[in-house]
């Protein structure tokens, strides 16, 4: 009975060992010290893909979109979403006494990393005017106009034609 205990024992222990070395080994981005940026195809690992397959699995950012990454890319790789900074405040005019435009921005604070979200517009413009030069006021108006809907003009009386002779300026 002990010989055919050790037997099955045996038997028991060579087929374990067997499987083992049969069956793939489980590689992935944390055993191979991967994390890629982009998309770079010498970025893989041969093991378990998220997708329950084996084979041929990539560490790099470009996986995640065409879903062949290695079955730990998140937990070795978490993706990082880019970090920006406030704005600042709104720069003057760009000239006085004209209708220009104005700036605002802002800096990356952290790059984003791993299929993280990407970076905000880093600048905004709006137009402005100044009314005032370091001399006082300006000489031209910048009165902005008023933009009204077609339906106003149409209560209005019509006015006579003007001859050439009423026209000032």
């Amino acid at each position: 009975m002990t010989a055919w205990r050790s037997s099955i024992s045996a038997t028991l222990f060579f087929l374990g060992v067997s499987l083992f070395l049969i069956s793939p080994c489980q590689s992935g981005c944390r055993d191979t010290g991967l994390c890629c940026t982009g998309r770079d195809p010498s970025c893989f690992s041969r093991g378990w893909r998220s997708d329950r397959s084996y084979g041929t699995c990539y560490c790099d950012q470009a996986c995640v979109s065409t879903l062949d990454c290695c079955y730990d890319y998140e937990t070795a790789c978490p993706a990082v979403s880019c970090v920006v900074s406030e704005w600042t405040e709104w720069s003057g005019c760009a000239e006085a006494c004209r209708a220009t435009i104005r700036r605002r921005s802002r800096t990356i604070l952290r790059e984003p990393l791993n299929a993280g979200k990407p970076c905000p517009h880093l600048e905004e413009h709006a137009g402005c005017a100044e009314y005032r030069s370091q001399r006082g006021h300006c000489h031209n108006s910048l009165v902005p106009a008023l933009i009204i809907t077609g339906g106003y003009g149409n209560a209005r009386k019509k006015r006579d034609i003007p001859d050439g002779s009423d026209i000032i300026g």
